[in-house]
């Protein structure tokens, strides 16, 4: 808020002076909730408009996956990556706005397959894992029903598969235990799945 002041001179060097006072009225908002969200699809999150004045108008935009659009609490539930702006305007018009984004945690999807035939005739002859875009494979072993490990990947990289061969020797028809240790490159989190396979000839 600030005082100004205005002085006028004629010719004859007579002055004439006028004051205005230019109030600013301090608007602070803020989200109540974590900037940069994270959540899985389906999930929901509570968004809270902080502020420190009354007489207001609240508005929250886009309006998708909101429960309301013009109350402080609101809940989301976006099925996409999602930036939220919430406007709050006082009783002079006078706006104040901040924002928060959520995302939407891909799905971690590891899939192995539950038979191969490594018999050499170009069909499923390898075992390998197959990952979703946002996971990053740390580690693939695979154990005989004696509980010997038989493969491990990045130890026995052999094309991040396994042909069926254990110490040069090819491994007899029997179902197999599958283990894969895998990193979700949006949330840092380490990502565990086990399984059973069955070799065939």
């Amino acid at each position: 808020t600030t005082s100004y002041t205005v002085t006028v001179t004629d010719s004859n060097n007579c002055k004439s002076n006028a004051m205005g006072i230019v109030t600013v009225n301090n608007l602070i908002v803020n989200i109540n909730a974590v900037p940069d969200s994270m959540i899985r699809r389906g999930e929901t999150v509570i968004l809270h408009a902080v502020f420190s004045f009354t007489d207001t108008s609240i508005f929250w935009t886009p309006s998708y996956g909101l429960s309301t659009t013009d109350s402080a609490y609101t809940i989301a539930n976006p099925q996409e990556n999602t930036s939220y702006l919430v406007i709050i305007t006082d009783s002079f018009g006078c706006k104040a706005l901040d924002s928060i984004s959520i995302y939407i945690i891909p799905e971690e999807i590891v899939l192995v397959p539950t038979g191969f035939s490594p018999n050499g005739d170009g069909v499923n002859d390898l075992l390998n894992v197959t990952l979703s875009p946002n996971l990053t494979l740390q580690e693939f072993r695979i154990y005989n029903r004696w509980g010997e490990e038989v493969f491990n990947f990045p130890k026995d990289n052999r094309g991040k598969g396994w042909d069926g061969i254990y110490k040069e020797r090819e491994q007899p028809i029997s179902t197999y235990v599958w283990v894969v240790v895998a990193k979700n490159k949006v949330s840092g989190k380490t990502v565990y799945r086990n399984g059973n396979v069955t070799l065939l000839r």
